[in-house]
């Protein structure tokens, strides 16, 4: 299968979450943008995110460039809405349709399964089918990296996912990198392919990497295991 479309990033509260805690700044993602593609954040994402910065330690003025970074990023999501969409107001409520079918099905396997997780999912879903892109969804949360991510490759809903572990590695932001691995007490040598790793090390810090849901793997099935247990360990 050829791909010939321009990629698009749905974007998880997570990612602002971590980008926010971390400090790493509205020009890292605006680089990302430029070099990967374009963010785009759903109506319901772009709600929590605003509510949650009145929340964190922020400045007048951080405060004051989130708010515009977050809004510009749910315009561009609502511009693909009319753009691609005869009428935008029912194709939303088609994916609110959509979200209620897919957590219907999910929550057979976790009964705890997020709303708000499962819209990213019918959002791209949509995007992939609709539009002339092609969209990843970008997250640090545990469950869209691994419960989210097992249900969309099963369904075919959307192509992939990338986590903020995964991204911060392909633009080569190695700063941020670095503070990333520290907060969640990865190696820090892990930015870059060195053949110094010891055998054991390698494998503990791909080990720490995959149990802390930084990689957008599937877990390997073990017989009378369940994929819920798996992925939630």
């Amino acid at each position: 299968m050829r791909i010939d479309r321009n990629l698009a990033l749905i974007a998880d509260k997570s990612l602002y979450d971590i980008w926010i805690r971390l400090s790493f700044g509205v020009a890292s993602l605006e680089a990302i943008e430029a070099r990967l593609g374009k963010i785009l954040t759903i109506n319901s994402t772009s709600e929590k995110v605003l509510a949650n910065l009145k929340s964190m330690k922020l400045s007048s003025q951080e405060l004051i460039v989130w708010k515009v970074k977050v809004d510009r990023d749910n315009k561009a999501y609502l511009e693909i809405l009319h753009k691609f969409s005869p009428d935008p107001m029912k194709t939303l409520a088609e994916i609110k349709a959509e979200t209620k079918s897919i957590l219907e099905i999910l929550n057979k396997l976790d009964p705890g399964a997020s709303a708000d997780d499962v819209e990213l999912l019918a959002n791209a879903k949509w995007i992939r089918l609709n539009t002339d892109l092609e969209p990843l969804i970008v997250s640090d949360d545990r469950d869209i990296l691994t419960c989210c991510h097992i249900f969309s490759s099963f369904f075919g809903l959307t192509m992939g996912f990338l986590s903020v572990f995964e991204i911060l590695r392909l633009m080569e932001l190695d700063e941020s990198f670095v503070e990333y691995c520290r907060y969640y007490s990865l190696d820090v040598d892990a930015r870059r392919i060195s053949d110094v790793w010891s055998k054991e090390k390698l494998e503990r810090e791909f080990s720490n990497a995959m149990r802390k849901a930084k990689l957008t793997c599937h877990p390997n099935l073990r017989r009378n295991d369940s994929i819920m247990r798996i992925v939630r360990r």
